[in-house]
């Protein structure tokens, strides 16, 4: 079997690693540029400065964009109306809204309907 020659030095080629930069400061990104690191910055589908949302909230507010009433939503989750309408009122809060349908559309122009 032939050996297959290589133009590249094992020596040359560095690792990639790869790590959550959102935590590092600026100029830190800055300096590993310099030194020759590639920095990628990767926007992902939702807006990072959307809100926490527990499993509930985010599984009420799925069926609630795809248009179930709030009784049809209560026994899905296996929880009261009375539970499905508190938990509205803290989407709304979290979403700094005030009305369901001011809740739905910030769902969609944020692209949150996508990772629900």
């Amino acid at each position: 079997m032939a050996k297959i020659k290589s133009n590249v030095k094992s020596n040359n080629i560095n690792p990639i690693r790869v790590c959550d930069l959102s935590v590092v400061p600026l100029n830190q990104l800055q300096m590993l540029s310099e030194r020759g690191y590639c920095v990628v910055m990767i926007k992902q589908g939702v807006d990072s400065t959307l809100p926490d949302l527990t499993d509930k909230e985010r599984k009420c507010l799925k069926l609630y964009t795809d248009g179930f009433p709030a009784k049809a939503i209560a026994q899905d989750v296996g929880v009261t109306i009375r539970t499905i309408r508190q938990i509205m009122v803290s989407l709304r809060d979290k979403f700094k809204v005030d009305t369901n349908h001011q809740l739905i559309s910030e769902v969609y122009r944020s692209g949150l309907d996508n990772f629900l």
